[in-house]
Formats: structure tokens, C-alpha cells, sequence
């Protein structure tokens, strides 16, 4: 703290201390060496704030050195005052981005930091607040601003007992619903049982969590095996490699609702649902080579429909990459669709010599051994799980996650019913309902 004596703003000390009664915190001022220092109650934590040339230091504990650093243009942007941001909606309503000079900061109440600007402007940081929204720190593990929610990886092993919730128990209250966006975001899938087959059940379900995305299929599809009225490989009795669907869309969906509306007994046309991230995370730890090409290298998906009876025609191409993390480097959604993969050009080309600082030859060759051991491992078997749909059995997965295909259907007939819905749609269900019900 002595190096910034000689800066030319005047310093600015806070220090907060929990007072012993019950009674409100009482303020007291003192001035030392030329500087304000306040002393207040709040939260149990003794913090000291600095002002300094650009920014504000509070030091949280200053014998384990834990301290968080706030810009004054990161302030003035997010001013919460009622002026600048909507008091319901918590949406800004001004353009805050202006002269971000603090012409004087100060305490009021016991927690409480208030920045007069220069141009008048005056904007209140809770203690609270400051600490939640802490984006430059040292030694500071950040309260849990959003409930940790768990993910379980899974294989054919050890799904043993799918994760289940009935139909009446989904569309009787908001419990049976959040049930199920939990285990969806748990598990990448849950089974609705004794869902009816009349195709408005499906729709009523899945219209209780969002609104329905609308593709090339329609809001509701249905397909039949061996039913050629599309060209498109699930039309036929084929085996369907597995997949994720809609890569060769922008934002592919991501829940799909999949039911079985009618199945004549016969030999094959199970479904079967394969854990994206568990070939992920096993990818990443025997291979992090592999998996930094995969989730570094984008691969273009492209597919063109023909409708024979509407006589109509679409084409939908679109890059993606193979494994998505976010910014924590946490897994958030795969794209596996050996089927609708186009050949890796420049494009790849060029993100893989970078990702591995190597020129073609070698560049080409890893990423496809990459492939291949991605392809190897979601169609062993060791990894999927495998189940005949039964009529009035449902089952929704999440697309960024859990890729599905079907073994040959040899004999017998079957007949199923599609409906997407955006990831957005369903996680914000999850998030108001967990906010209501928690």
C-alpha cells in the first residue's frame, strides 16, 4: 500500500467489522494521514477499499492477501441505480458508458459503497453485490452466485436404471417437471412411461417446457421405417449410425423428444443412446491430443432434403466443432453425425496445423486417427445404452449431449414421433422452476 502514497488520487480506506448486538451498525469516521478511513459492521469479513488511479482495490482479508480490483468504467457501466437499469426486469434502460471520473466516493449505511461521478451521477455497490460480480481477484473463491448442478457421466455399464419420471407426475405439477429437466440435464436423458400414444400427448409435454423448434420435419414429425416419402437414411429399416441431430444447422436443436407411437414385435429396431461427454471425458484423459483437435477443429455438416410428395427442397450447411467447451473449460455439447459429415477441407485443415503446430501431412493424419478413435469408441457398444421404445414409452435427451441411433429393424414395423426444442427454452425452464421450487 506505501507505493501508491505518491499517486496523485487521494486515497480511500473502508474497513467493515460485525458489531457484537444486535443493534444497527454505527458509523464512525476518523482521518489519517490525510485520508478518510470508515470502519463499519457488515458480513462477519473485515474489508478495506482502496481508491486508486483507475480503480478501486477491496481487500476482502488482508492476512491471506485476498483482494478483488473494480475499474471505474466497469462501475459506471453497471450502475444498478434505478435510472440506469430497470428495477424489475434488471435490464439497463440508459447508456451508461460515459465519463467514468469519480469525483468523490464514500460509506452510506453499513455496507454500502457510493461513487459520486463527475458529472453528477451518484451510484450505490453493495457488499454483497461488489463480491458477487468480482471479476479481477487474488485468493478469493467466489460465493456460489448459481446452484451447482451435477452432471453424471454414464456408459453401458453402469446405466443400469435409467432415470424415469411417469407422465402424470410431469403435467400434474411443476415437481414432476422439474424432475425430469434434471435428470435431463444430469444424465443427457430420461424416459416418460405410460406417456398416451394419441400424438397430442407428446405435444401437450413438450409445450409445458417451451416453445417448439421448428425444422425442415415440421413442429410434430412422424416416420416409418421403410417409409421413403423423404430421402433421408431414418426413413429406411437401415441400421442409423449414431448421432446428434441437426448438425448442419446453425444452432441445432437442444432437447429431442422422441416417442414410440406404434411398434408391430419383430427382430431389431432398437434405440440406442450413447453419453457424448463420458467419450469426451475418456478421449481427454487418454488422449488430450486428440481431444484438443476435436474441440479446436470444425468440421462442416451439410444435408439436402427432397420432399416426394410436397415436391419441395432444402439445403442447410453449417460448421461445427466435434466437442464444445465453455469458458471454464467444462464439456457443453457434442456433435457426432458420421452420417451427414462432409470431407474436412481448408478450413480444418488450416485449425488443425494450428492446433498442433505441425504442417499437413501430420496435421491431416492426427485428425483423422482422432476421428477414428471417436468413431471407434461410440459405436464399440461400451459406451450406449440400449432399449426397445414401446408404444407409450417416451424418452428425451438432450441433443448437445446424448447422440441416438437404431439397430436394423429386420422385421416388424415402426412408427415414431419427433418434436425439438431449443436449449435455451429448456434450461430456462430448469432455472425458474429450481428458482421457485428450491
Amino acid at each position: 500500500m506505501t507505493g501508491l502514497i505518491s499517486m496523485v488520487y487521494s486515497r480511500v480506506y473502508f474497513s467493515f467489522r460485525k458489531l457484537l448486538s444486535n443493534t444497527q451498525a454505527v458509523l464512525r469516521s476518523t482521518t489519517v494521514l490525510g485520508s478518510r478511513r470508515i470502519t463499519f459492521a457488515a458480513f462477519r469479513t473485515i474489508v478495506t477499499a482502496a481508491q486508486e488511479q483507475h480503480s478501486i482495490q477491496v481487500n476482502w482479508d488482508k492476512e491471506k492477501d485476498t483482494w478483488s480490483k473494480f475499474h471505474y468504467e466497469w462501475l459506471r457501466d453497471n450502475c444498478p441505480c434505478t435510472k440506469c437499469r430497470h428495477p424489475d426486469f434488471d435490464q439497463r434502460l440508459l447508456s451508461s458508458l460515459e465519463d467514468a471520473t469519480p469525483s468523490n466516493i464514500d460509506v452510506k449505511g453499513s455496507d454500502v459503497v457510493e461513487i459520486e461521478w463527475k458529472d453528477g451521477h451518484r451510484s450505490r455497490y453493495s457488499y454483497k453485490w461488489l463480491l458477487d460480480n468480482s471479476y479481477c481477484h487474488h485468493n478469493l473463491n467466489k460465493p456460489e452466485t448459481e446452484k451447482r448442478r451435477e452432471v453424471i457421466l454414464w456408459d453401458r455399464d453402469t446405466m443400469v436404471n435409467p432415470p424415469v419420471v411417469n407422465y402424470d407426475d410431469v403435467m400434474a405439477n411443476d415437481k414432476g417437471l422439474l424432475e425430469l429437466l434434471r435428470n435431463i440435464y444430469c444424465f443427457g436423458v430420461c424416459f416418460v412411461p405410460d406417456t398416451p400414444v394419441a400424438p397430442e400427448a407428446m405435444m401437450e409435454l413438450a409445450t409445458k417446457i417451451g416453445p417448439i423448434r421448428q425444422t425442415y420435419y415440421g413442429t410434430q414429425w412422424f416416420m416409418e421405417a421403410g417409409n421413403m416419402s423423404v430421402n433421408h437414411v431414418s426413413y429406411t429399416k437401415e441400421k442409423i449410425l449414431s448421432h446428434t441431430d441437426n448438425p448442419y444447422l446453425q444452432h441445432p436443436p437442444g432437447l429431442f423428444c422422441l416417442h414410440a407411437v406404434e411398434y408391430v414385435s419383430g427382430e431389431g429396431g432398437e434405440t440406442t443412446l450413447t453419453d457424448g461427454f463420458k467419450i469426451a471425458s475418456y478421449i481427454k484423459q487418454h488422449n488430450p491430443e486428440y481431444f484438443s483437435l476435436l474441440s479446436n477443429v470444425s468440421v462442416l455438416y451439410k444435408i439436402a432434403f427432397k420432399d416426394k410428395l410436397l415436391k419441395d427442397e432444402a439445403i442447410y450447411k453449417s460448421r461445427q466443432y466435434t466437442f464444445t467447451v465453455d469458458d471454464d473449460g467444462e464439456m457443453m455439447g457434442v456433435n457426432i453425425n458420421h452420417v451427414d459429415r462432409r470431407p474436412l477441407d481448408e478450413i480444418s485443415l488450416s485449425q488443425a496445423k494450428k492446433t498442433l503446430s505441425c504442417g499437413a501431412d501430420e496435421a491431416m493424419k492426427k485428425m483423422y486417427s482422432a476421428l477414428h478413435l471417436l468413431h471407434q469408441l461410440v459405436y464399440s457398444g461400451q459406451f450406449t445404452y440400449k432399449v426397445g421404445l414401446q408404444p407409450g414409452n417416451m424418452v428425451l435427451m438432450n441433443n448437445w449431449r446424448v447422440s441416438h441411433g437404431r439397430n436394423i429393424l429386420s422385421t416388424g414395423f415402426r412408427r415414431i414421433s419427433g418434436i425439438y426444442l431449443n436449449r435455451d427454452e429448456w434450461m430456462s425452464k430448469l432455472m425458474v422452476l429450481e428458482q421457485h421450487n428450491d
